[in-house]
């Protein structure tokens, strides 16, 4: 299953510009939709998002928030992705924990 349906699917109660700055990042990367499965685009869309907020001088205002909160809340829905495959949820989660580390280096 791609991010977008298990958005619409698991998130379709969440804030609606949250959604919508996360859909964008994810429809803005083609690699993202192109990643096997949620749990990979959503980490990679919350990647995206965490070094275009270092890169911008806006990290500071109101986008920035949302950015951040939508970089956020790709993980969490990352992580909920991923717990649909119990077996590799360990795997999925140091995955996530590297990529993540590597926007701070």
């Amino acid at each position: 299953m791609n991010a977008g349906d298990w958005l619409s699917g698991q998130a379709a109660g969440s804030p609606p510009r949250l959604l919508a700055r996360l859909t964008e990042t994810l429809r803005a990367v083609p690699e993202l939709r192109e990643a096997q499965g949620a749990s990979e685009s959503l980490i990679g869309a919350a990647v995206t998002l965490l070094h275009e907020l270092l890169e911008s001088e806006a990290a500071l205002e109101r986008d920035g928030a949302l950015a951040l909160l939508a970089a956020d809340a790709s993980v969490t829905w990352a992580m909920e992705a991923a717990a649909g495959h119990p077996a590799s949820l360990t795997a999925s989660a140091e995955r996530a924990m590297h990529r993540i580390m590597q926007v701070a280096s």
